[in-house]
């Protein structure tokens, strides 16, 4: 049989290796599928016989096509084995039925949202295989169709998105055209305040000057540039 095989051939590589039987040597496990009902693999427990880890390899691969209890009871009934590990080896602890028990049920509650619609998927892929070629033509259409639908609905979204943030940028170089237009018009209003303020500082200091006539005063103070009258 395979295990024999594999126990001959692991025996012969531990005598080239000059190791003595694998019992003092390594330990073996193996992984097995579960994704249909759990999402991962299911590890076998290490043990130091190649033999007992083909057999339970074997024994959980038989049960994972019969179906979640199969699968259930094979992994409680290995995980019941239990060798005395190496010395200096590290690994996992021996764990109780009960405990080993509610893992695996918590690992198949978590994957039952997804174990439905892998469970729909396949419903789907069988029912497709007994469709006629006209009505596969017409699913395909069907999804052509849908599948355009969403990439045009993607490129609107895009569209969109490309429009608010032209609209944004638009709107910010108005902002601050508004305010570079502001802050114009505030400094030529204080440049003209300022020159008023002038203005009347001057025309303050020219009426209060003491060489000043009568006709000086009805002819009002001099224009700008212009030359201030004085009295003879």
């Amino acid at each position: 049989s395979v295990r024999d095989k594999m126990a001959t051939a692991a025996s012969a590589v531990l005598a080239e290796s000059g190791v003595s039987g694998e019992d003092s040597f390594c330990t073996f496990y193996a992984t097995v599928s579960a994704r249909a009902y759990i999402g991962c693999a299911l590890s076998t427990p290490h043990t130091r016989s190649i033999s007992v880890c083909v057999q339970h390899r074997q024994r959980l691969a038989a049960a994972c096509t019969e179906g979640w209890p199969a699968v259930r009871a094979a992994f409680l009934e290995i995980s019941a084995h239990d060798e005395p590990r190496l010395l200096g080896m590290h690994g996992v602890k021996f764990r109780s039925p009960a405990a080993v028990a509610q893992g695996l049920d918590e690992a198949f509650e978590r994957f039952a949202g997804r174990r439905a619609e892998l469970a729909e998927r396949q419903a789907r892929r069988l029912a497709r295989a007994h469709l006629s070629k006209e009505e596969l033509e017409t699913l395909r259409r069907a999804r052509h169709r849908l599948r355009c639908t969403r990439r045009f609905a993607r490129a609107a979204d895009r569209a969109e998105g490309t429009l608010r943030v032209v609209e944004a940028g638009r709107r910010r170089l108005e902002q601050r055209l508004a305010e570079e237009e502001h802050r114009r018009r505030k400094a030529t209003a204080q440049k003209q305040l300022q020159a008023d303020r002038r203005r009347s500082v001057e025309r303050w200091r020219w009426h209060r000057r003491r060489d000043l006539t009568m006709e000086d005063i009805l002819r009002g103070p001099p224009r700008k540039g212009g030359a201030a009258g004085g009295g003879e």
